[in-house]
């Protein structure tokens, strides 16, 4: 009877043990399921802080990246920034705001202007500039609230400047008489003359900037690729040769 008794006890622990087994199991595999995609977001994550492309046994390092872009084109694009930041300065100073209606309505301007008559195919121009459609919409919001600035500034076009206009570029009006083109002549004038009232203002309003504000990357290592070698060695390598 004590024989029966321990052999039925030690089935009850027995799988009692696996029981716990199997739910440690399963808890483990859950916390694994759930921590993957966390787990390759980091990785991924930290990769491409450090690195954008590899070819082979060579690869290009975000740093080498950088630099290449500096030297390339740093100048143009800081100088962008730092416009960017002039305007938008000189705006928060005066409590210039712009609304979404307002770049709305300079985009469908600039739709009329271009020709372009339906979404799709403003779409499609954007796409091949290699342009997204935020990115046009900050650009017109740049220059919405420069021409706020300089609201005011822009003369009207004078009769003697119209008819100067006219004979100057009669070749490309073929046929058509001053009274015609008059209000298109003025049109151009008037973006003519702002767009050279947009560089001037932009022309001062850094003419006191000092280049030794711009930092550049100093970072010149240049890293190997380590073949058959997981990114994860590669990331976490404390070689400085690599």
């Amino acid at each position: 009877m004590a024989e029966v008794i321990q052999k039925v006890s030690s089935k009850k622990v027995a799988l009692s043990l696996k029981k716990e087994t199997a739910m440690k199991f399963a808890i483990g595999l859950l916390v694994a399921v759930i921590m993957l995609p966390v787990l390759d977001w980091l990785i991924q994550t930290s990769i491409t802080s450090q690195y954008v492309a590899f070819y082979k046994s060579s690869d290009v390092s975000r740093a080498a990246y950088v630099k290449e872009l500096e030297r390339q084109y740093g100048d143009q694009v800081v100088n962008e920034m730092l416009a960017k930041a002039a305007i938008a300065q000189a705006a928060k100073e005066r409590g210039i705001t712009i609304s979404n209606e307002e770049v709305d309505a300079a985009i469908e301007r600039d739709k009329q202007s271009a020709g372009i008559t339906s979404d799709d195919e403003f779409t499609s121009v954007l796409a091949q500039n290699g342009i997204s459609e935020s990115d046009y919409r900050a650009y017109v919001k740049v220059t919405v609230t420069l021409d706020r600035l300089l609201e005011g500034t822009v003369a009207e076009p004078t009769e003697k400047e119209i008819e100067e206009y006219y004979a100057d570029n009669k070749e490309y009006f073929a046929d058509q008489k001053l009274e015609d083109v008059k209000e298109q002549i003025a049109t151009d004038i008037k973006q003519s003359n702002l767009n050279t009232l947009r560089q001037d203002w932009l022309s001062k309003a850094l003419a006191g900037y000092n280049k030794e504000n711009t930092l550049v990357t100093q970072d010149s290592r240049q890293y190997g690729f380590m073949k058959s070698i997981t990114l994860l060695q590669r990331l976490f390598s404390n070689d400085p040769t690599k």
